[in-house]
């Protein structure tokens, strides 16, 4: 006998299919952006981020095919295109990120109360996201230790990599 996915499953897992790529899409553009400003640095680790969440959108999709469900690629929405500093860039992660735990966590919930096999991938999407918010509050520390002003950004930009 094949377990049914629950309409609603298929829908929260089409949805961080889809989160998972804006937030590839997101960073893409903020790595751009980076690039653009003169943060050479900081630019590559951006980048580096959004193939990393490229690739966690995968693990939705392969869970919704290991039951031979069809995953769906919504629609997305573009991403903002101009920030005023790197400062900017990680504040805006921040908040993002922030978001995106919440949206791991209620999936977690989800799973624990309504469908059982689907707890492994969302504690791969909880676990990831600890994972993130570290990197990202460890750069809103550095911000807040040696402050923001050009020499401070300067010297981030050398060193982010040591962050990240």
């Amino acid at each position: 006998m094949s377990h049914k996915v629950n309409p609603k499953t298929v829908e929260l897992l089409n949805y961080r299919i889809q989160q998972e790529e804006f937030s590839s899409r997101m960073y893409y553009q903020m790595y751009l952006w980076l690039d653009n400003a003169g943060y050479m640095n900081s630019s590559k680790v951006w980048q580096k981020y959004a193939e990393e969440e490229y690739k966690h959108k995968t693990w939705a999709e392969e869970w919704l095919l290991s039951f031979g469900v069809m995953p769906c690629l919504c629609p997305l929405e573009s991403p903002p295109e101009t920030y005023t500093s790197l400062v900017d860039i990680i504040e805006a992660t921040y908040l993002h990120e922030e978001d995106v735990t919440k949206q791991c966590n209620d999936l977690y919930a989800y799973a624990c109360e309504n469908e059982t096999s689907l707890i492994p991938l969302a504690l791969k999407y909880v676990s990831e996201q600890v994972e993130e918010m570290n990197k990202v509050i460890t750069l809103k520390d550095v911000l807040n230790s040696f402050g923001t002003d050009k020499m401070s950004l300067f010297l981030l930009d050398i060193n982010i990599e040591k962050y990240t």
